[in-house]
């Protein structure tokens, strides 16, 4: 399974996921593996921990968080924060890094290294129709970047997949992506707010680190069994 390295400057000062804060360190560097996102998905994953934070006696059960969540999304369906206005983006597909173009109406960019998204939403899908685009793997040295249109969107597809279309932007080898507003982030279900603006653009660079080996079912042993990296 491959891994990546993400780096962010400035650090996120919000977030556990780049270590314990040091005194005069500019930028942040982890290692991820399942998916990194920006943007209204982000937001409602930060406003669901703040409240469970200030009043953990509403959080009992599984269901209950996820009627807390379905609230947040409900909330955040006017987000209107256009991904394209606020964050460019470059791509490197090996040759070099060249620029995305980000479709208007955009509310999350979402990059993925396996092929489910939160609580198991296919972003990517299954349905190919060319455009030099493959179907994903979680070791083919590739990160997908599929986008968001809005909250809304994510609860449909919770629903019904099939009813959903989530624009396939690209796969990359690299990427690097400079906010110029202040904007949510989440790393594997962990979420923050960046700062960013024209005069001090936060930059993210997301690059390959190698693999890691992973346990997967034998199918000669379990019949017509699948696994995947997720």
């Amino acid at each position: 399974m491959d891994r990546w390295i993400v780096e962010i400057s400035p650090k996120p000062r919000q977030t556990t996921a780049f270590g314990r804060d040091v005194v005069g360190e500019t930028m942040g560097k982890t290692i991820w593996m399942n998916y990194l996102s920006i943007g209204v998905d982000a937001k409602i994953v930060k406003d669901f921990e703040n409240c469970r934070t200030n009043c953990r006696g509403l959080f009992c059960c599984q269901l209950v968080n996820k009627m807390w969540y379905g609230l947040w999304g409900f909330l955040n369906a006017c987000y209107c924060t256009s991904i394209s206005d606020a964050v460019t983006a470059e791509i490197d597909c090996g040759s070099g890094f060249q620029t995305l173009h980000i479709p208007d109406g955009l509310e999350s960019i979402v990059t993925l290294n396996i092929s489910k998204f939160g609580a198991g939403i296919d972003l990517w899908g299954t349905k190919m129709d060319g455009g030099g685009l493959n179907h994903p793997r979680c070791d083919d040295e590739l990160l997908e970047l599929v986008g968001v249109h809005g909250a809304p969107w994510l609860g449909m597809a919770k629903m019904s997949r099939e009813c959903v279309d989530f624009p396939r932007m690209a796969q990359a080898k690299a990427i690097k992506y400079h906010f110029h507003r202040d904007l949510h982030m989440q790393l594997d279900g962990e979420a923050w707010l960046q700062p960013g603006s024209e005069q001090h653009p936060t930059v993210v660079h997301i690059y390959r680190d190698g693999a890691a080996d992973m346990f997967q079912l034998d199918r000669k042993l379990h019949g017509n069994s699948t696994c995947n990296c997720n």
